[in-house]
C-alpha cells in the first residue's frame, strides 16, 4: 500500500508542477502553474499552444471543423504588464489599436458592443474584410471577423479573434460567451523586470501604473539579438516611451566611434522634420557604461495646437553598457521640462539590460562518495553522498525540459530529489521567499497542489521552506512531506526538491529529510573544497 501511494502521490505531484497538457477537456495549464479554463461549444475541439515570441504569452484556439471556419483564435498575453486603464481609457485604446487596421475591413469606424465581464470589463466589434467583399465564401478564408478584448487588471490582457462567413452566424454568439467566461490564472510577473526570452531581460523602474508590451527588436548596425519594448502610460497620462536593447555582435562595448555612428544614424532619421538640424547631446548617467540624449521639437506643431496622439518633443536617449549591450530609446511629451519627459528619464537611467547564455546542461559523474552533479555556469558542484541514487527519467514538459535539470530517487530512504542549476543572473526575485511566496499565491488561485503547514529556516548554505500537500482522506496516517532548498551566489543559482512519502508523522518526516539535505555537500571545483 505505501509503495502504491507513493508512486499515486510522486505522480501526482509532478503533474500539478510540471504537465503542460489538458486537465480536462476544458481546462489547460501553461507553464509550471499558468492556467485556462474554458468551455467551449458543444462539438468544438480545443487547441492550445505557448506563443511563438516570449515566454508568458499563449493562444487557445476554438475550432468548429477542419475548414477552420466558424473559429476562434484567443491571444492571453501573460508576459505583458497592463496599464491602469479607466473603461473609457480602454475603449479609447482599442479605437486605437483599430485606426491602424482599419484599412483591412469594410466598417472605417468600428461599433464596440459593451460585454459583461466579471472584475473587468470588454467590448466586442464585427468587420468584414474588405478584400472578402462581394466574393463568395472560400475554403480557410474567412469573410467576417470579430474582436473581443477583455481587460482586467493584474491579469493578462485577452484579444480574441473570431471567424465566419455571415455577421449573423450564430457560431459568433457562441464564440463570444466562451470568452468572456474564460477563466485566466498566471503568476504575477517579477517586480521591475521584463524576460524578452528564457536567457535575455532588462531590469528597470517600471513607473506605477504603467504597462509593458514586448516585440521583435528593430535592427540596428553592429547589434545582434533586439528587442523592442513600449511602456503604456495609464489613462489620463499623456506620453510616449519606446525602447531598443540588444547586444553586440562581438559582446563588448561599442567603440567611441561606433557609439558616436550609431548616435548620429538613429538621430537623423528625426532631423528632417525636426527644428534643429543638428543633434547636440548630453550626457545622462545609466548604471555600468555611458548614455547620450537629445531633444528635438517637431517642426510642424510649433505654434499649433497639439493633438491627442501628437507631441511636441521627442527625447533621443542612446546608452552603451560596459556588458556589451545598447539600448536606444525615444521619449514623446508635449514638455520637456514636465513630470512626464523627465519621468522617462529616469525610466531610462534605470536600465540594466542583461542578456546571457543559454542555461547549460548539468554533467553528471557517478563517484565513490556519490552523485555529483555540475554546470558551465559555476564551478560549484552539487554532490549527492548517497550510494543508492537512481536516475529517473520522467520529464513530463515545462520545467523538466529545462537543461539545467536532474532528477533522482534514493532508493534506500525513498526520498525523491530533483532540481535546477541556474545562471545566478535568472534569479527574478527580491528574495527566495518572495518567489516562494507568489509561487504559492498562483497555487492557490488555480487550486493546484496548494502547500499546507508551511515553514522558513535558514540552514547552511541553504535557504529552506518545509511544507505538506494534503493526502486523500483514506490514508490518515500517511503524510506527503516536501522541503525546496535554495542556494544563491553572484554566479550560480542550485534549486533543490526533496519530498517524502510515508505512514509517518509529518514532523518525523521533516527531521529526515533536514538530515538529508545535511548530507548535501556543495563543492567548488576552483578551491577543491
Amino acid at each position: 500500500m505505501r509503495k502504491t501511494l507513493f508512486a499515486l502521490l510522486a505522480t501526482a505531484l509532478l503533474c500539478s508542477m510540471f504537465v503542460l497538457a489538458s486537465l480536462r477537456a476544458e481546462t489547460i495549464r501553461f507553464g509550471l502553474i499558468g492556467q485556462v479554463s474554458i468551455t467551449p461549444p458543444a462539438g468544438w475541439q480545443v487547441e492550445s499552444r505557448k506563443d511563438g515570441f516570449g515566454l508568458g504569452n499563449h493562444t487557445v484556439t476554438l475550432i468548429a471543423d477542419k475548414s477552420r471556419k466558424p473559429g476562434c483564435t484567443i491571444v492571453i498575453y501573460a508576459g505583458e504588464r497592463q496599464p491602469a486603464y479607466t473603461e473609457t481609457g480602454f475603449l479609447s485604446h482599442l479605437g486605437d489599436l483599430y485606426d491602424e487596421v482599419a484599412d483591412q475591413y469594410v466598417e472605417k469606424m468600428p461599433s464596440f458592443k459593451k460585454l459583461d465581464i466579471n472584475n473587468g470589463f470588454g467590448y466586442y466589434n464585427i468587420g468584414r474584410y474588405a478584400a472578402m467583399a462581394g466574393k463568395p465564401p472560400t475554403k480557410g478564408t474567412a469573410k467576417v471577423c470579430g474582436t473581443v478584448s477583455i481587460y482586467r487588471k493584474n491579469s493578462p490582457l485577452i484579444i480574441a479573434s473570431l471567424y465566419v462567413d455571415d455577421p449573423k452566424d450564430p457560431a459568433l454568439d457562441l464564440m463570444v460567451k466562451a470568452v468572456c467566461e474564460m477563466e485566466v490564472s498566471f503568476p504575477v510577473l517579477p517586480a521591475n523586470q521584463v524576460f524578452f526570452d528564457e536567457n535575455n531581460y532588462i531590469k528597470l523602474d517600471v513607473p506605477e501604473n504603467w504597462g509593458t508590451m514586448r516585440a521583435n527588436g528593430t535592427p540596428l548596425p553592429d547589434i545582434t539579438q533586439t528587442y523592442n519594448l513600449e511602456l503604456m502610460p495609464p489613462t489620463g497620462v499623456k506620453a510616449s516611451f519606446t525602447l531598443t536593447t540588444g547586444k553586440t555582435k562581438t559582446g563588448k562595448p561599442l567603440t567611441q566611434k561606433q557609439f558616436d555612428a550609431l548616435a548620429q544614424k538613429l538621430t537623423g532619421f528625426i532631423i528632417p522634420d525636426s527644428v534643429e538640424k543638428k543633434a547636440t547631446f548630453k550626457e545622462i548617467q545609466i548604471q555600468g557604461g555611458r548614455g547620450i540624449y537629445c531633444i528635438f521639437t517637431d517642426a510642424s506643431l510649433v505654434n499649433k495646437t497639439v493633438g491627442p496622439h501628437q507631441y511636441k518633443y521627442a527625447g533621443q536617449f542612446l546608452a552603451n553598457y560596459d556588458n556589451g549591450c545598447v539600448t536606444y530609446a525615444t521619449a514623446l511629451a508635449d514638455d520637456p521640462d514636465g513630470a512626464e519627459f523627465q519621468l522617462m528619464k529616469r525610466v531610462f537611467s534605470s536600465i540594466i539590460p542583461s542578456f546571457s547564455e543559454a542555461t547549460p546542461s548539468v554533467q553528471v559523474t557517478t563517484t565513490k562518495q556519490g552523485v555529483l552533479i555540475s554546470s558551465a555556469a559555476s564551478p560549484k558542484k552539487l554532490l549527492l553522498p548517497s550510494k543508492s541514487m537512481k536516475s529517473k527519467k520522467e520529464r513530463l514538459g515545462g520545467g523538466t525540459d529545462n537543461p539545467g535539470y536532474f532528477y533522482y530517487e534514493d532508493t534506500k530512504t525513498d526520498i525523491l530529489i530533483s532540481g535546477w542549476f541556474e545562471p545566478a543572473v535568472k534569479f527574478q526575485y527580491s528574495s527566495v521567499r518572495q518567489m516562494w511566496d507568489s509561487e504559492n499565491e498562483a497555487k492557490a488561485r488555480n487550486k493546484i497542489s496548494v502547500p499546507i503547514n508551511k515553514e522558513y529556516q535558514h540552514i547552511g548554505d541553504w535557504d529552506v521552506y518545509l511544507y505538506d500537500l494534503p493526502v486523500p482522506p483514506q490514508f490518515k496516517n500517511t503524510s506527503n512531506t516536501h522541503l525546496r532548498a535554495n542556494y544563491l551566489d553572484d554566479k550560480i543559482w542550485i534549486d533543490v526538491h526533496l519530498s517524502l512519502t510515508k505512514d509517518q508523522p509529518s514532523k518525523k518526516l521533516r527531521e529526515m529529510l533536514i538530515a538529508y539535505l545535511g548530507t548535501l555537500k556543495i563543492t567548488d571545483a576552483a578551491s577543491g573544497k
